[in-house]
């Protein structure tokens, strides 16, 4: 399903396979709950705290960056997806969120998150095969999550930069020396008023991009951190409204 109006939904831009060849690719099933308290302190300014508990199945890893025998090369962009397995994460977060001069919006957010994953068939396979994915192996995830949103009325412009700062790096390789894990998008909406027709909305979009799912608060803490070697994407187009 397309996300809401802050996503971007794309059209397949490459191939993917399972890892495993000839088994069929599992859905991946989180249950989420999570329980927020927020206090609103004037001039457009909250903090928000927030505590959740997930229990995750068949959780989905993406590799980018490999070459195995009979699959296309992974130049062309091919790449592969496979279940990891089970595991539980409870944790909390703190928020606060605060508006500068009426046209820039921003907000900071911190996670602390503690994992446990369920022995499998599957985990023990991942872990002899990729030993640098640490999110498997770290009990305890930091995060810091910021974004900054923009308006410019006069020449109806929006712009939205969002980066994601964590302990629990994914590399891609043994013995790649990497403290953190980063991840960043920024996109520019520029309206083009001259253009819309009826109740037809016009807007020309760029972003650059290394997420490479859309950030939803009740998605699997490990979505993002289990892509491997995230490419990044520059993304251009047009998008109407109705």
């Amino acid at each position: 399903m397309p996300p809401g109006d802050t996503g971007i939904w794309l059209p397949p831009q490459r191939t993917f396979s399972s890892i495993l060849r000839g088994r069929p690719l599992e859905a991946e099933a989180t249950n989420h709950f999570a329980a927020e308290v927020e206090r609103d302190l004037g001039d457009a300014s909250a903090v928000s705290v927030r505590a959740f508990q997930q229990y995750i199945g068949d959780q989905l890893v993406t590799l980018f960056g490999m070459d195995m025998a009979g699959q296309p090369p992974a130049d062309l962009g091919h790449y592969f997806v496979g279940n990891i397995g089970d595991a539980d994460a409870r944790g909390v977060a703190a928020a606060f969120r605060t508006a500068i001069a009426n046209r820039v919006h921003g907000s900071i957010e911190y996670s602390t998150t503690r994992t446990r994953w369920n022995s499998g068939a599957d985990l023990r396979y991942w872990v002899l095969q990729l030993p640098s994915v640490a999110p498997i192996r770290s009990d305890r995830i930091h995060d810091i999550s910021t974004a900054i949103v923009t308006d410019v009325p006069e020449t109806s412009t929006h712009v939205l930069v969002l980066y994601r700062v964590g302990n629990a790096v994914t590399r891609g390789r043994a013995g790649e020396q990497q403290p953190l894990d980063t991840r960043f998008d920024v996109q520019v909406r520029q309206s083009l008023p001259f253009m819309d027709f009826s109740t037809a909305k016009w807007e020309m979009l760029v972003g650059v991009r290394n997420f490479f799912r859309e950030s939803a608060p009740e998605q699997s803490v490990f979505d993002e951190l289990l892509v491997v070697r995230p490419p990044k994407r520059i993304v251009g187009g047009l998008t109407k409204r109705f």
